[in-house]
Order: structure tokens, then sequence, then C-alpha cells
């Protein structure tokens, strides 16, 4: 095999300004001439300048792929893991008490077994190790600098949510109300942006836990608990966007309502009005007649300050989609809308209630009929056909003819 032996040095160039002193040349390096002379098949000398060795070490490092930018003790996990792994899979060869050799060839001769390979970190060359910490140091101060840049994301945000908050709340006190599309668009822009927030406070995170040596399952540990610390200090914002949320669906209950009412409030003017009529003569008994008409047309009507903590989507959804039948494994009805998706409702959903009621005004049913019709779904727990379903499936009860009888004899339905 032939050896290879390089000597740097730097060439003597004369000038006829200034000239330029050679290199000194180490006395070992001498010694390799009388080599190459006595043994030229196997020693071959040649001198190089010192730009050209350079050059050659430059191109030596980029070869060395996957290790300029190796983390310390990455080589050495990784040999222990790999360590590990043969360790458990060499271990069902041997016995579990006695740890001698099962296998069938007990004096068959074994390879001597080899050590594990440990990589300290003394092995990582010292310009390997600058290069991490640059490398480290580098991206901890981008991690920072995002920081900054989110510090002033999030003032922003916070700052805009409370504006809006205590806009809400000046108008609620002053008794005028906002525009509804604009209010519903600016409560959507604030509740993205405060996602956005979350989102960037995340990954900057995951950046800056890297950045600092921290092993991915350790980031996984620290990450919620960092993100719960954060959500504890934006209560008072997320609490005031919430009541920005509040309004806008109170608005849409109001824009929901507000024809419902009309028509309810005439309903109920129209029938105050027949039970006075028929009464010629007013009496302790008219008057209370006319006093339990008026509470039934007032029950008619919907608060929506009262109906803004329901769920509007299925409101909607009984009000004006169809019934899909009841699902007794949910205990709920299922409507479903146009283009939508369908939607459980409870029996005795509050929202269910009052979309009900609200058809059955539409509908032009009189005030009697909507009341019977109301107390005869409130007075249920389940639907009646959910009643006659479980009826059904149940096994009929057996009577002895001989107790049949003897019921007949005491009298009809004695034996019930």
């Amino acid at each position: 095999m032939q050896d290879l032996s390089v000597t740097i040095t730097q060439h003597q160039r004369g000038s006829s300004h200034q000239p330029i002193q050679p290199d000194r040349v180490l006395p070992n390096n001498f010694e390799i001439d009388p080599l190459a002379r006595d043994f030229p098949d196997r020693f071959t000398h040649h001198v190089i300048s010192r730009a050209d060795a350079r050059e050659i070490w430059a191109q030596g490092l980029q070869s060395e792929r996957g290790q300029q930018l190796e983390l310390p003790q990455v080589r050495q996990l990784a040999r222990e893991h790999k360590t590990q792994q043969q360790a458990r899979t060499n271990a069902p060869e041997r016995g579990p008490e006695t740890g001698r050799d099962t296998r069938a060839h007990v004096n068959e001769p074994r390879a001597p077994e080899r050590a594990p390979e440990t990589v300290s970190t003394q092995s990582i060359p010292s310009v390997e190790r600058e290069r991490v910490e640059q490398l480290r140091t580098l991206a901890m101060a981008a991690a920072l600098e995002r920081g900054r840049d989110l510090d002033t994301a999030r003032q922003a945000v916070r700052d805009a949510i409370t504006a809006q908050a205590l806009e809400v709340a000046a108008s609620r006190a002053q008794g005028r109300e906002l525009d509804p599309e604009q209010l519903r668009e600016a409560h959507t822009a604030l509740s993205a942006g405060l996602e956005q927030i979350r989102e960037r406070e995340r990954q900057n995170t995951r950046n800056m836990l890297t950045a600092a040596g921290t092993s991915p399952e350790q980031i996984a540990s620290l990450a919620p608990i960092l993100e719960h610390n954060r959500e504890a200090r934006r209560e008072e914002t997320v609490r005031q966007l919430d009541n920005i949320g509040k309004e806008v669906q109170r608005h849409e209950w109001i824009q929901e309502l507000t024809p419902h009412n009309e028509r309810a409030q005439q309903r109920g003017l129209e029938h105050v009005r027949e039970v006075q009529a028929k009464a010629a003569v007013r009496t302790p008994e008219h008057d209370a007649r006319v006093q339990s008409a008026e509470r039934e047309a007032r029950q008619l009507m919907i608060d929506p300050d009262q109906a803004a903590q329901l769920d509007l989507e299925k409101y909607r959804a009984v009000r004006y989609g169809r019934s899909l039948g009841y699902d007794h494994e949910a205990r709920a009805h299922v409507y479903q809308r146009a283009g939508r998706p369908p939607v459980e409702v409870e029996h005795d959903a509050r929202e269910r209630d009052l979309a009900i009621l609200t058809n059955n005004v539409l509908r032009g049913l009189t005030v009697e009929q909507i009341t019977v019709a109301r107390l005869a779904e409130l007075g249920h727990a389940f639907p009646v056909e959910e009643a006659a379903r479980a009826r059904s499936i149940e096994p009929p009860s057996e009577i002895l003819a001989r107790d049949h009888e003897r019921g007949q004899e005491r009298g009809l339905y004695r034996d019930r």
C-alpha cells in the first residue's frame, strides 16, 4: 500500500521590490526524501503550497457529512442505544435464571464479545464543539428576536380586544345597539388573531428549548406547562373576548326572535280581546280569566337576553330543519338543515321548546292550542313514539288463566 506524505511549504517568490521569506521547514520533513529515494514504490513525496493545503483541508471537512452540525454526545447516545437494542435482541438466547446458554450446541465456539463502543465528549474536536455552540447561539438569538416581535404582536391583540370590550360595555350602558355585522367581523378577526398568537408562542417555545439543548422528550413535557402559564396570564383577555362573543350571539338572537315576538304580541292582544268580549258584565271571575289570558299571551314572547345563553345552532336546527327521528341510544332528536350536518337535540332542551313555540305561532294556532301543545311536550321526559317502541320490544307478561278467572269473579279490572 502506498503512503502519501505531504509537506506544506511556501515557495520562495522573488520581487524587484520586496522579497518573500520562505517558511521554516521542520527537520523531520527532510527525512522523507531518503525514504522516497530508497523505497520509491512505497512513498510518494509532493511539496505543495499553503493555499493548496488549506483548500484540501476545507474539502476534507466538507466531505465529512453529518458531523459538522452534530450536537455533543449525539454519537455516544446513538451507540449506547444500538448496544441496548443488541442486548435486548440477544436476551432470549440466555436462560431466565442461570444465564447459561440454552442453545442446542452449547460447546460450539463462540466469537468473543465486543465491549460496547463509547465516545466521550473529549473525542469531539474542539472546532466541532465551537461550531455547535455557535449554531446554538445563533438559534437562541433568532428565537429571542422572534420573541420580541411576538411580544409586540401580543400587546397589539390585547389592546384591540380591550378596546372592543369597552365599546361593547359602553353601548350596553347607554342602551344603544352596535352594528351586528361589524361586531361579528371584529369578533372573528380578534379570535383569529389570538389563535395566531397562541400558535406562534408554541412554535417559539419549541425553538428556544431546542436551541438550549433540551431533548424532545423534555420539550413534550415542558411545552404544556408553559402554555398553561401563558393562558393563566391571559385570563382577563380571554374573558373580554368571551363577552364580545356573547354580545354577538345576543344580536343574532335579537335578529332571530324579533319577527316571532311581533307575531306573538299581535296574537296575544287578539286573545285578550276575545276573552274580554265574552263577558258583558265585569265580575271577579271575568277579571281572573282576563289576567290568565294576559299571562298566556306573555308566555308566547321570548326574551333575547335570556335566550343568548342557549345554543343558537340547536334552535335553528329545530326551527328550520327537518326531523330525522329519535335516536334512542343518544336519547336525543336528530334534526338537519339544508347543507348542514345533523344536530342532536335533547327532548327537554330549552332550544327545542322555543323552536316549537315559534313554529306553532307561525302556523297560526290559537293561544289555547299553543298552550296545550306546549304542556303536552313538557309533560313527557321522552317522546311518545319512544315510549311505544320501548313497550313493543318488552316481552309480554304471562298471566295464569286461573288468576284471570278469579279476577273476573271479583269484578272488572280488580286484578290490576
